[in-house]
């Protein structure tokens, strides 16, 4: 009977005893409800806050003062000189970032794009290597886009020549080793990701790299064996010969790019 006794006691001591993690918990929650409690009135305020400011904004309350408010709200917006001087801050504020980021760092350029926007790049970026075309583009009187279109790149001229004249120019200047040359006669290097690039590589695809280049190997073959002044061979011939040869390299161009 004692040890019936002691046991009932037992379990009577274990569900007494407390529970450290239970009473954190119920700790955390308290302070939690409490937490929002406050957010909740808070907001509550704000909210009354904003229906005032409608009704006298709508003028729904004639006489604010009857009403017993410590504020003057007729006082609350500034004059209008006042407001158009604190919005042309920031566009004074932002040129002066700027030449201080120019003046910080001597990388930085100030560029203006197609669409008339002022920005500050680095002078190693792909934007400020177009800036640069483009401003040459404009002396020179040939302007070249590069426009991509369905991943090949496409070269419209605006100088009255055609893309196969253009072709057969720029494959004979880079066999001759002067590069992608402009009209002008000089040739102009492109930065690109750091890395300064011939025009011949930033403005041609490798397809019609490659066919520029086998044009003006088949043209160097052809010269090497034609004969010389005392020959018989017939020039027309000839020609004729190397216009079959650029219509089947460009006609196997065509074919690889479908």
């Amino acid at each position: 009977g004692r040890q019936a006794a002691g046991g009932r006691r037992g379990d009577s001591d274990v569900f007494q005893r407390s529970n450290k993690g239970v009473h954190a918990r119920n700790q955390r929650d308290e302070e939690e409800l409490e937490t929002m409690s406050k957010k909740q009135r808070a907001k509550a305020a704000l909210e009354r806050k904003a229906a005032l400011y409608d009704k006298l904004q709508r003028g729904e309350i004639e006489d604010p003062e009857k009403h017993g408010f410590l504020v003057n709200f007729e006082r609350k917006g500034p004059a209008e000189d006042t407001a158009a001087a604190v919005s042309a801050k920031p566009v004074s504020g932002q040129e002066h970032s700027f030449e201080d980021k120019l003046l910080e760092h001597p990388d930085m350029a100030e560029i203006t794009d197609e669409f008339g926007r002022t920005r500050v790049v680095h002078r190693r970026s792909q934007e400020y290597a177009e800036h640069l075309e483009r401003e040459r583009g404009g002396g020179h009187g040939v302007k070249r886009q590069r426009e991509e279109t369905e991943g090949q790149a496409q070269w419209p001229v605006s100088s009255g020549h055609n893309r196969d004249e253009c072709g057969d120019w720029a494959g004979k200047h880079h066999k001759e080793g002067k590069g992608m040359l402009d009209f002008g006669g000089h040739e102009e290097p492109v930065v690109v990701n750091g890395r300064v690039k011939s025009r011949w590589d930033v403005t041609l695809s490798n397809q019609e790299k490659e066919y520029l280049k086998e044009i003006a190997e088949e043209t160097e073959a052809n010269r090497a064996a034609a004969p010389g002044p005392s020959g018989k061979k017939d020039p027309k011939a000839d020609r004729r010969e190397l216009l079959r040869k650029k219509a089947e390299a460009r006609k196997r161009l065509k074919q690889q790019g479908k």
